[in-house]
Order: C-alpha cells, then structure tokens, then sequence
C-alpha cells in the first residue's frame, strides 16, 4: 500500500494523540478533601511561624494530613479521600477556625488530586457545572456568641446615635453580655428615650 501523506504528519496526529491522552488523565484522579486558610484582611499574610503553629496544633489534635502547601495567600490542607479523611477535615477546619477567627477564613473544599508533574503543565481535571456534579450541599455553621457579640455592639453605635440626634440626655451607653445598658442624666430623659428606643427597636425588651 502507497503512504499517502507525508510522515511528518503521522507523527503529528500521534504527538496530539499523546497529548490529548495526557491532558485527560486529570480526570481520572479525582479530588480529595481539603482546608484552605486565607486572611481576612489585606495586612494579614500567610508566614511560615504562622503555617508551623498550624502544623503544631494539627498534630496536637492528631489530625492526620496528607501535606499542607501555600499557594501565595491562601494555606491548603490536604486530606485522605475516606470516611476518616473528611471526618479529620471537618473536624480541623473547625479547630482552626476558633482559634484564627478573627484573622483568617477557614473554609471546607475538596480540590484536584492531580499529581504535581501534571500541575506544571496545567494538565488540570475538567471542571464541572453543579449540574453535573449533582448539586451542592450547604451546611451553615452559625457561632451564636459571635453573632450576638456583633449585634449588640451595632446596636450600642446605633442608640447612640439616635440620643445624640434626640438630644437625649445621658452619661453612658454601656455593653452586657446579653445586651445595652444605658445611664441617664435624669428620670425625665430615661423615660423620653426609653419611648423613642421602644419606637424604633420593637425587638428590644426594656427594663
């Protein structure tokens, strides 16, 4: 049989045959659960004292991981793809997040896992809509104490605020744990205010 085309061309339709083969093996791999750390506010950064004392109290809570890498600004954990994986996962995230609440968002993922020669040629697995991966699950974990230490500090600006617009007159407006107290000059004042804050809050219980 005559060779219709030149080689040159067989060997470039084997290279793009390697290539696509190459390229599709991501998918193959799967993902596996993760936690990634990243800072709050811009003059926060991920440090190496800060990725150590990570290290120190994932071992403390003897949670087991497969690696902890830093993509510039963000920390990512990796997991086992198991029951006890995700269990370490979820449990960690947890950890970390009480202690780095207030400077670092921890949140639950499950990442690509790639191996590492793939990811330096951006062999990267197919990204799926949420239609073909089944939907998503949400699970909302709400800190109580957080929540209510937030509100009532808006509402301690917020009163104040509406006295000094009111010409209320009063010496302090005070935080509790369970929410404002308020001092006043006089009883004249406390009992003008206490009907304007009625008014305005109907949500609060005055005493």
């Amino acid at each position: 049989m005559i060779n219709q085309y030149p080689t040159w061309k067989y060997l470039m339709v084997i290279a793009f045959v390697i290539l696509g083969i190459v390229y599709a093996m991501p998918n193959l791999y799967g993902k596996r659960p993760s936690v990634i750390v990243s800072p709050r506010m811009e003059n926060v950064e991920i440090t190496k004292p800060f990725i150590a004392d990570v290290r120190k109290l994932l071992a403390e809570k003897n949670y087991k991981h497969q690696g902890i890498e830093q993509f510039g600004r963000r920390l990512v954990i990796y997991f086992e793809k198991s029951d006890k994986g995700f269990e370490y996962q979820r449990d960690a995230a947890t950890v970390l997040d009480d202690k780095y609440l207030s400077r670092y968002v921890v949140t639950q993922s499950l990442v690509p896992n790639t191996p590492s020669w793939m990811q330096a040629i951006n062999a990267n697995p197919l990204n799926l809509g949420l239609d073909l991966q089944g939907g998503v699950h949400a699970l909302m974990d709400v800190k109580v104490e957080v929540a209510v230490e937030r509100a009532i500090s808006r509402y301690q600006k917020e009163v104040k605020t509406e006295l000094k617009n009111g010409r209320f007159k009063y010496r302090a407006v005070r935080k509790t744990p369970t929410g404002l107290k308020i001092w006043f000059t006089d009883n004249e004042a406390r009992e003008k205010a206490s009907q304007m804050i009625a008014q305005k809050y109907k949500g609060f219980k005055l005493s």
